[in-house]
Formats: C-alpha cells, sequence, structure tokens
C-alpha cells in the first residue's frame, strides 16, 4: 500500500470504524475470488443498503414447514470454498423434506409465487476474523460468518446445477450473517465441533455418529427485517438466475474456533490462506432490493408427512 493509500485508510478507518466496508482502501477485499466467475450486472455478494434506500412492497412473509424437525445425524464436507451440511430426506416419516414459501404483496423477483421450494442444504463461509467472513454488508458492516440456506423447486430436487442452469426462479437462497458474541448457539457448536474434529482434506466427508440432534429453525432470526434481490451464484459461472434473502439482524454464536477457519482447499489441492475464501463485493448496477413494509417469519408445526 503506497503512503497516499496508507493515509487516506487510517483517516477513513478512524472515521467510519475499524470493521465498516472500504472495498478501495481495505486490503482485507483485495483478494476476490478469480477466474471462476463471468462478468455480469446481476452478481452476489452485494451491499445490501439501509431501508430508507430500499424498494418497499406492501409485505413478504417467510413461511417454513418442518423446520422445527430434529436432524439426527448430520455430514459435514469440505468444499474448498465453503462448508457443506447435508442430512437424509426422502420425504419419509423418519426423513422429512424442509420446505420454504415466499409470500408477497406483488411480483418482487422472477421466483414461483405460491410454490414450495425444497431445502437442499446448508453450507458456510467465514474468514480469519470476526469482522470479515460475510460475503454480504449489512449497512457496510460484515461478521464473523455467513449460513446459506439452499432451497429449489421440487423438481430440481438433488440436481442444483440443473435449476441454476435452467433460468431465474428455480433457486433461493437464504443468507444469515452471524456475529460473534457471548451468546451460545447449541445448534451451531454442535455442527462447528463435528467439523473441528477432524482435519478434512478437500471433497473429504466426515458423518456424526448419530448422537446429533439439532433444528434447523435454530438458525433462522424470528425478529429481523429481511430483503430480496435478484442474483447469482456465487461459484462456477456465477450463473445470475439465483434470488437471494438476505436477514438484517445477525444470529449470535461463541465459537471463536470456527471449523476450518485456518485453512481450506482449492481444486489442485493446494492449501490456501482463508483470506481469499471471501468474494468481493459486487455492484448493485441499478437492480432493486425489496423490503416488506409488513414482514414474518412463521414456522408451520412439525408432521410425520407433509
Amino acid at each position: 500500500m503506497t503512503f497516499t493509500k496508507s493515509v487516506v485508510f487510517i483517516v477513513l478507518t478512524v472515521a467510519l470504524g475499524s470493521h465498516s466496508l472500504h472495498p478501495i482502501w481495505d486490503e482485507r477485499f483485495q483478494d476476490e475470488w478469480t477466474g471462476t466467475c463471468a462478468s455480469g450486472l446481476l452478481q452476489t455478494p452485494i451491499a445490501i443498503p439501509s431501508i430508507s434506500e430500499r424498494n418497499l412492497t406492501q409485505f413478504m412473509t417467510l413461511e417454513f414447514t418442518n423446520m422445527k424437525v430434529p436432524i439426527n445425524q448430520v455430514t459435514v464436507t469440505n468444499l474448498g470454498r465453503h462448508t457443506l451440511f447435508e442430512w437424509e430426506r426422502d420425504g419419509s416419516a423418519q426423513y422429512p423434506q424442509r420446505y420454504f414459501k415466499l409470500k408477497t404483496s406483488q411480483d418482487v423477483a422472477p421466483f414461483r409465487k405460491g410454490k414450495k421450494y425444497v431445502l437442499q442444504n446448508v453450507h458456510v463461509h467465514h474468514n480469519l476474523n470476526a469482522h470479515t467472513g460475510t460475503l454480504h454488508a449489512i449497512d457496510g458492516w460484515k461478521y464473523a460468518m455467513e449460513m446459506h440456506l439452499l432451497f429449489l423447486l421440487p423438481e430440481f430436487d438433488h440436481d442444483y446445477l440443473r435449476a441454476f442452469e435452467s433460468g431465474p426462479g428455480n433457486a433461493f437462497e437464504l443468507s444469515i450473517l452471524w456475529r460473534l458474541s457471548n451468546k451460545h448457539n447449541a445448534a451451531w457448536s454442535l455442527l462447528n465441533d463435528l467439523t473441528l474434529s477432524q482435519k478434512l482434506s478437500e471433497n473429504q466427508t466426515i458423518t456424526s455418529s448419530g448422537e446429533t440432534s439439532f433444528r434447523l429453525s435454530d438458525f433462522i432470526p424470528k425478529n429481523s427485517h429481511f430483503v430480496l434481490y435478484p442474483g447469482s451464484m456465487c461459484f462456477n459461472n456465477c450463473l445470475e438466475t439465483n434470488t437471494w434473502i438476505v436477514f438484517d439482524q445477525p444470529m449470535d454464536f461463541d465459537t471463536a474456533d470456527l471449523g476450518m477457519r485456518h485453512w481450506t482447499y482449492i481444486s489442485d489441492g493446494v492449501e490456501i490462506p482463508l483470506h481469499r475464501n471471501i468474494r468481493h463485493i459486487q455492484s448493485r448496477n441499478g437492480r432493486p432490493v425489496y423490503h416488506g413494509i409488513a414482514q414474518q417469519v412463521m414456522f408451520k408445526d412439525p408432521s410425520c408427512r407433509v
């Protein structure tokens, strides 16, 4: 960094706070992903604007089904750019599917209105410290970890790439930011302890012994505004066919030693610094970011069958 940049960076840091977002001057954001994404106008992630700068709709309601049904066994995979969590889900009484539906007062994105989307997996991104670990930024702030819940239309179940390649409206990705604090989240700690129990190289997996028990509802903010915007995948060619929902209020957790915080692997198997694991903030390019004036997160009672 040149002397001039250093001076400007120090001034910005003092004026705006050491953990605010300075994508031009801050060296934390210079290691963006390269060679993995095509250029485009609807790329993800973005800096989520304040409420006053959002496109307001009358209401937006998120309705979840079976998210409170316990998961008793989970498999962790190191996919290099993120850590993947999956579980048995064949739609039976013992292994039910989890569903998501968005209800809105108007068409705000190219999703299928009134359709249920099936949860595919949970995956997380994080970084070397508690203030640079999220892809998205909220009012210029980043946090320790970002968790994504990927939902697809039922006809694309278990077929992620075909869903994205078939055009907009087939995929939703819910983004939850996590803040390091002194508040314990037992569900996340369980998954994190499993991840830390073995150093996984790329594409290696570890499965819990069957003593695992957590609910996905423990990962969803209950009292938070959220936004919706059209965007892209964050890997491969970053196809611009994804719809994102990002919660304003981060979840709290106290696990400072995050699983895979200190290492990761890229496709050639070479170990690289984890600070290159967070994709650079992308331009909004004038696209809308929707916010419901009346917002609600609903959990339907668990049932044996959906």
